[in-house]
């Protein structure tokens, strides 16, 4: 589908404002994989996906680079073109798996999500506080965990390359990453570079399972990491720009930024 055909889609606001922070936070694309023909394929062996993943990390810094800070926090813009909308999406992630997410889109209202390591929450202008559960929580948890690099094991079941695929005209490998709970994840490496370009899941959402992809790029180095700082995202037929203007990494973050807010409290008392 050619994102000219997506001019006619105008969802109503409370939906998108709804869904900004899963396509943030997946971080998935508006480009197509096409196979490799099968001739080309068959004269490649596959490496495992763990040996992938193993090269992704090495080729964006390498294991002590990662290990070298337990805390980071990010500031990005993010624009959805065809609403006009624009904003700001802060990032505050402490190790192993403190994280909170607030999106704030001036005429959508503020989104935030939120662990301690526990409870997982969402809270918007729009639709209130409610506790993340399931495969939600599950998904929401793995993206949670710090340095997640580190321990693709921990995370995934099943770690498969099931393919080589064209993205740009350039060679990938695809892996196939299977979490406890959910839907099967797919990565896109660039074989020459090592690098993650594309991936595609399924969000857990209170509004259903919603495909969505989405490309990364701008790889640019932070403290001894490669970081891709452009992300493209569609979700719904919505294409979502989220552009990362400021890393900081090793800044202490008071433990309290974590804590469940009154409300979420509130929740938890009486069972979600």
């Amino acid at each position: 589908m050619s994102p000219s055909s997506l001019a006619p889609v105008r969802p109503r606001r409370p939906r998108i404002a709804s869904l900004i922070l899963a396509g943030a936070l997946a971080s998935i694309s508006t480009s197509t994989a096409s196979p490799v023909p099968a001739s080309a394929e068959s004269a490649v062996t596959l490496p495992s996906g763990p040996a992938v993943l193993a090269r992704y990390l090495e080729r964006t810094g390498g294991r002590a680079a990662y290990e070298r800070h337990q805390s980071r926090v990010v500031t990005a813009r993010v624009e959805i073109p065809a609403v006009g909308a624009a904003g700001k999406v802060t990032m505050w992630h402490v190790s192993p798996d403190r994280l909170l997410v607030v999106t704030d889109l001036p005429g959508l209202g503020t989104t935030e999500q939120g662990t301690d390591g526990k409870v997982a929450w969402e809270r918007t202008s729009i639709t209130g506080t409610r506790l993340l559960k399931g495969e939600e929580k599950a998904q929401f948890m793995r993206q949670a965990t710090y340095n997640a690099e580190l321990v693709p094991e921990r995370l995934y079941t099943r770690i498969e390359t099931v393919g080589t695929e064209a993205i740009d005209g350039k060679p990938h490998y695809k892996v196939a990453l299977t979490p406890p709970e959910g839907r099967v994840v797919h990565q896109w490496f660039d074989i020459e570079s090592g690098l993650l370009t594309q991936m595609t899941m399924t969000v857990s959402h209170q509004m259903g399972e919603i495909p969505s992809e989405a490309r990364v790029s701008d790889y640019r180095e932070i403290d001894g990491i490669l970081v891709p700082y452009r992300t493209v995202t569609k979700l719904l037929q919505i294409e979502q720009v989220l552009v990362i203007e400021k890393v900081v990494q090793g800044e202490a973050v008071p433990p309290t930024k974590f804590d469940p807010p009154a409300d979420v409290r509130a929740l938890m008392q009486h069972g979600g």
